[in-house]
């Protein structure tokens, strides 16, 4: 399934220059088809169980595409800071998968198949270069950025034990002991063991002073606390299961305190919500611009329709002062990246020259 580029939400016409490059169109541009791609793919399995915590039940494909699209790295990589390798991106894409990493896991291990994602991105930039994102930085390097500036500088990665304040700026000593930040301070973790069975602990466990393992649930299975302090792999909920604390199964959702089976509707004007006996969940279509409003499937508000409060979100573009809007220019003000034509927002405002 393939989305038009419209659909996230981005509405860019002007060329965009920065001190490293000049970038055209982005929405024609191979970033934002690369962004595109990888939102796409995390968006699929945000919908799987285990998943569905991290993505509210009424939040259509097109909220979380344009959710989880990372407009600064497009730029950067069309300016050529980032150089994309399309073998390793299209294994991610093809065997990507979900951690629970909203339920406290934090990273990613070695073994999980995003981070050939992430090793799809190498950076251009050399030791004491400028950027903007840790992706524009060559191998072993992280990008030591004040959030209230604009421009950083390359520099080396930090080692086991150091303090840190992000998962980036730790180094990775082998593909199977990955750097992560863990309490503030660079450790390493390891693959404990990669598929563990119903009721085994899972995410990070045997967490030291400089290093920790990390435990993916087997297939079928996700990793939750289940209302403990221990995280632990558990089945999904079947139909009629109670679902408080617990995921529901495949085609299920949970609706008054029980799992339930999903039915999908994609046209104007047709029920949504709990059906009538109860029994039924109706989503309007994920993939279309529709959403459940007063148990109707209704459009999403067009540029320059009202929206904000109680009105769902925008069908393309961002909500600013009560109106559906393109993202803004240089100046704007701004509450993060994404509400960015740059992708770039910087202490309220957006910024187009992110590598001064």
């Amino acid at each position: 399934m393939r989305l038009d580029l419209c659909s996230i939400g981005v509405v860019v016409s002007t060329l965009l220059t920065c001190a490293c490059g000049e970038v055209g169109n982005v929405l024609d541009s191979y970033g934002m088809q690369v962004e595109h791609r990888i939102a796409e793919a995390r968006c699929e399995r945000l919908r799987e169980p285990g998943c569905q915590g991290n993505l509210a039940q009424e939040r259509t494909q097109v909220d979380c595409v344009n959710a989880l699209t990372n407009i600064a790295r497009a730029h950067a990589i069309d300016r050529g800071d980032i150089v994309v390798d399309d073998v390793a991106l299209t294994s991610c894409l093809a065997n990507v998968q979900c951690l629970p990493d909203a339920l406290g896991a934090p990273g990613v291990a070695a073994s999980d198949p995003w981070v050939a994602c992430l090793s799809a991105f190498r950076g251009t930039d050399a030791p004491g270069g400028p950027c903007y994102l840790d992706e524009e930085c060559g191998p072993g390097l992280r990008c030591d950025r004040s959030p209230a500036s604009p421009c950083g500088t390359c520099m080396t990665k930090r080692t086991t034990g150091e303090a840190c304040s992000r998962d980036a700026e730790c180094a990775w000593l082998t593909a199977d002991a990955v750097g992560m930040c863990i309490s503030g301070i660079c450790m390493t973790v390891s693959d404990a063991a990669r598929f563990a069975t119903i009721g085994e602990r899972c995410g990070l466990v045997n967490v030291g002073t400089t290093s920790a393992a990390s435990t993916t649930c087997a297939t079928g299975l996700y990793c939750t606390n289940n209302g403990s302090a221990v995280l632990s792999c558990v089945e999904p909920g079947g139909l009629g299961a109670e679902c408080i604390g617990v995921t529901c199964g495949p085609g299920l959702a949970c609706q008054g305190r029980a799992c339930r089976p999903v039915q999908s509707a994609s046209l104007l004007g047709e029920l949504c919500g709990s059906s009538p006996d109860g029994d039924t969940f109706i989503s309007c279509e994920a993939t279309t611009r529709l959403t459940c409003v007063d148990s109707r499937c209704a459009a999403r508000p067009a540029l320059g329709e009202p929206c904000g409060g109680a009105a769902p979100a925008c069908a393309s573009g961002i909500c600013r002062a009560g109106v559906c809007g393109p993202p803004g220019d240089s100046g704007s003000a701004c509450s993060d990246d994404r509400r960015c034509v740059s992708g770039a927002c910087i202490d309220g405002a957006c910024v187009t020259a992110v590598c001064n």
